[in-house]
């Protein structure tokens, strides 16, 4: 019931803005860092996504910080 809307968001390691993954070319463009960002695929609730993209709509660029889950 809790996983009915998980997405995968992928974030910069370096600066945890919202990046963007090109599927094509198997690699991560951070918005701040660049095209030689180190970017992670993080699980994340739709709704939550849709928080990041209101927020970011007006201006505010939200970071998420990555810790290792083990």
């Amino acid at each position: 019931r809790f996983d009915s809307d998980k997405t995968t968001l992928h974030v910069c390691e370096d600066c945890g803005m919202v990046a963007i993954f090109d599927n094509i070319r198997k690699k991560g463009n951070c918005p701040k860092c660049g095209a030689n960002a180190e970017v992670n695929a993080v699980d994340i609730s739709y709704a939550f996504k849709l928080l990041l993209d209101e927020l970011k709509s007006l201006g505010i660029y939200p970071k998420i910080s990555l810790k290792n889950k083990y």
